[in-house]
């Protein structure tokens, strides 16, 4: 085992002094290097997951179900390009209403907060319908087609399909979970005339048990008649997607705030911000020694946002964190309605999965 010197340990107190007495700004620049570095150097010593040894050889019934799942997820890619091909408005408020701040901790130390705004999810905002049924395609060929994992191989299993109709579900839920478990894989479609195509992971009486690729047929006809209700389509037990977030949300605001504004007053008050922008969501990030100082610095933004509406006007409440640090949340006052419509067209792409690009 290596060992320090008392000259070494001197030279490292010193560092971490003249380290500490840096400006904040300078202090920053310089872990955000040496975290660049350790990212570096973590990727340099990752294996090669292309490497044909870290692949396993597939079986020729997993070989003819990579050759369908290959084929319909390239029909799903082409069906959300043909999509997204029309430029469509967005609602008025869509992605002009209030904001959301959350936080985490930051792996630096502090708390790193976020500030930010969706989309509107309106069900008369031809932008956020498009965006749902593109969604509603992919996390349906993902659970259909892909084998549960992390080695990206196709599903072989046979799937049990089941129809319904929407005032039954919840009964036949209940009796499904009641045979099988409430980790029983389930898929819930419900289409615009009330009927529900239900997919299951383990047989149940009056199911159809069907391959992967058939089943992925009606699923997508299911999903194209999608209802327009909220929750039409649900993927519970161990179908599930959903991922834990390890964002902590802290209060909402109704209020609109210019995030390009905020960034230049949390500039000017040191705490240096971040834009960001992706397809369904925009914002600010910005670090803070604690909790309740991110809460303060953005009770500043809204408030410099709206000087006139002053904050006496609402209904203010109390919240605590961790430490127990307690603050006044941000109000939530009406908010603007006369936003303009804007179009936005810069959607991620969605690529198959890699295991055709890896296997062959």
């Amino acid at each position: 085992m290596c060992t320090l010197s008392d000259a070494d340990r001197e030279m490292i107190r010193k560092a971490k002094e003249r380290f500490a007495a840096l400006p904040p700004n300078q202090r920053e620049k310089i872990e955000r290097a040496v975290q660049f570095a350790k990212q570096q150097m973590n990727a340099a010593n990752m294996p090669d997951i292309t490497a044909p040894r870290l692949i396993p050889e597939l079986t020729p019934e997993q070989d003819a179900a990579d050759l369908h799942r290959d084929r319909l997820k390239h029909r799903v890619t082409k069906r959300v390009d043909e999509l997204y091909a029309r430029r469509l408005l967005r609602h008025p408020a869509c992605g002009k209403r209030g904001a959301i701040h959350v936080s985490r901790p930051h792996q630096l130390g502090g708390i790193e907060n976020m500030v930010y705004r969706t989309l509107c999810g309106r069900l008369d905002c031809p932008h956020c319908q498009r965006r749902r049924l593109c969604k509603t395609l992919k996390r349906a060929a993902t659970c259909v087609l892909d084998a549960p994992g992390e080695m990206y191989l196709p599903r072989t299993e046979e799937l049990h399909v089941l129809e319904t109709t929407w005032r039954e579900w919840a009964a036949l839920d209940k009796a499904i979970r009641r045979e099988h478990g409430g980790e029983v894989g389930r898929m819930r479609i419900r289409r615009d005339d009330d009927s529900v195509l239900i997919v299951l992971e383990k047989p149940f009486a009056g199911s159809t048990p069907m391959a992967p690729h058939l089943t992925f047929d009606l699923v997508e006809d299911a999903v194209n008649q999608l209802a327009s209700e909220r929750h039409a389509f649900r993927l519970l037990g161990s179908f599930s997607d959903r991922i834990p977030s390890e964002w902590k949300l802290i209060q909402r605001t109704n209020e609109f705030v210019n995030f390009s504004e905020a960034k230049q007053l949390l500039d000017s008050l040191g705490h240096r911000g971040r834009l960001f922008k992706t397809s369904e969501l925009n914002g600010l990030v910005f670090r803070s020694e604690t909790e309740r100082q991110g809460n303060d610095l953005v009770l500043k933004i809204v408030a410099a946002a709206h000087p006139t509406a002053g904050l006496s006007e609402f209904s203010p409440s109390v919240s605590q964190d961790s430490n127990g640090e307690t603050w006044t949340d941000i109000p939530e006052p009406t908010p603007p309605n006369d936003a303009p419509p804007i179009e936005y067209h810069n959607e991620s792409a969605w690529q198959p999965s890699p295991w055709a690009i890896a296997a062959r």
